[in-house]
């Protein structure tokens, strides 16, 4: 039986990958210049790796230079721009602040939170609504379908994914994770979701206590796919074959 392909873009995604590196180094020369014209932040940091704008023409240049965003730099550029501007954002910043749409911080596992996921109305177009529905779509998600999406609501990075399962059309059924094991299983069996958003953890859980909650075991809801984020868990064998 021949495989379905769920295209997002049918002329992007049948790029070769020699147009796709074409494609990429070209976006990367614009993004390249406008960090540098728009930030004194990321000016000084190439500067201090001895580069300018005309020295980085494709990926491979880019990966010549030294790591230029960690952590702590994050951290002490955002405690800089809130000593300075009045806003956590950092002095890594590239727009206004008042051309911000959407903000989504890290959990805060290894300290502070940072504001490592901040979008303009242009950015969430581009890298929410286009990036990651296409993502959304090669696992076959599409108009109508529903998606149990249950992760920390809020100000969290995963938030953001809501704006492309809307774009592909799809319906997600957002809780909070935090609302509860048996509440969350009691939406999946009200529900009847094709698709399912969470940590790989999570997921573990529910297939543990779906029998003892609700009486049916996790695979009698007959998911399509399940998508899985913010723990490595996924990548270890095992995990991935109980989940699946």
């Amino acid at each position: 039986m021949k495989k379905k392909v769920y295209y997002y873009n049918r002329d992007l995604d049948n790029m070769s990958q020699e147009e796709i590196s074409r494609l990429q180094d070209r976006k990367l020369r614009k993004q390249i210049k406008y960090d540098w014209d728009k930030s004194v932040f990321w000016r000084e940091k190439l500067q201090e790796a001895g580069a300018v704008p005309e020295d980085i023409r494709t990926l491979e240049d880019l990966r010549k230079l030294p790591i230029l965003m960690t952590k702590d730099i994050e951290r002490k550029s955002a405690a800089e721009s809130l000593e300075k501007y009045g806003h956590p954002f950092g002095m890594h910043l590239c727009c206004p602040v008042e051309d911000l749409t959407l903000v989504g911080t890290t959990s805060g596992t290894t300290g502070t939170p940072t504001f490592s996921y901040i979008y303009t109305k242009r950015d969430v177009e581009t890298t929410l609504e286009n990036g990651w529905s296409r993502r959304f779509r090669w696992t076959g998600i599409g108009k109508g379908d529903r998606v149990v999406f249950f992760f920390a609501l809020g100000v969290y990075a995963t938030t953001g994914t809501l704006y492309a399962l809307r774009k592909l059309g799809a319906l997600p059924i957002d809780i909070d994770a935090r609302a509860g094991t048996e509440i969350l299983l009691q939406f999946i069996e009200l529900t009847r979701p094709k698709f399912f958003n969470c940590t790989p953890s999570l997921a573990e859980f529910l297939i543990e206590r779906c029998p003892k909650i609700i009486g049916k075991e996790v695979g009698d809801f007959g998911f399509k796919g399940v998508m899985t984020t913010g723990e490595i868990g996924i990548a270890i064998p095992e995990i991935k074959r109980r989940i699946e």
